[in-house]
């Protein structure tokens, strides 16, 4: 669910940027033949990790609002990035911040958003989920996973429920719309 908070925060940060006056990023954003190009990089990407063992990777579509390429895939349990095979042997078919008309955005927290995304992690907690983590100002990708970082994929009962409650109890707007 931290996930979805952050794909929530880097769209915000992807709108704060191009209302600051770059009209590049929105320009590249609509771009039908460059997400074309970017689509086809990832279908590339998905077919190597399929053909080398990973059979349920699915691409889900471009998505303006994620940090990395992986959020942008179903299927992968969380124990493969960096120890699976195929993740090394299909490394170089994975498309890069230059293949997309949006750059990834950084995964860093600005200060004010991590101060939002630990009190819903507090909140969480108090929801019976007594080790759900604080997000990190600067995830560190060589961590082990939590249970938590798979949830989308393996679904953790109560959990979804709890983020949006907590959201809605913070008045803050959940990623649905709710």
């Amino acid at each position: 669910m931290i996930l979805r908070g952050r794909a929530l925060v880097a769209l915000a940060l992807l709108l704060a940027t191009a209302a600051c006056g770059s009209n590049d990023a929105k320009a590249a954003e609509d771009d039908p033949a460059a997400w074309k190009a970017y689509d086809a990089k990832m279908a590339t990407w998905v077919e190597c990790l399929k053909t080398n063992g990973l059979t349920e990777v699915r691409y889900r579509g471009h998505s303006t609002s994620v940090m990395n390429p992986k959020m942008e895939l179903e299927g992968v349990p969380a124990e493969v990035y960096n120890s699976h095979a195929a993740w090394e042997k299909c490394r170089p078919q994975q498309p890069t911040d230059t293949d997309r008309p949006v750059p990834f955005l950084s995964n860093e927290l600005s200060p004010e958003v991590l101060q939002e995304e630990r009190a819903i992690a507090k909140c969480i907690r108090g929801k019976g989920f007594p080790d759900y983590p604080d997000p990190e100002a600067k995830p560190d990708p060589s961590r082990s996973p939590s249970r938590y970082d798979n949830a989308k994929e393996n679904p953790i009962p109560g959990l979804d429920q709890a983020w949006k409650d907590c959201r809605k109890e913070l008045g803050l707007k959940s990623v649905d719309g709710g």
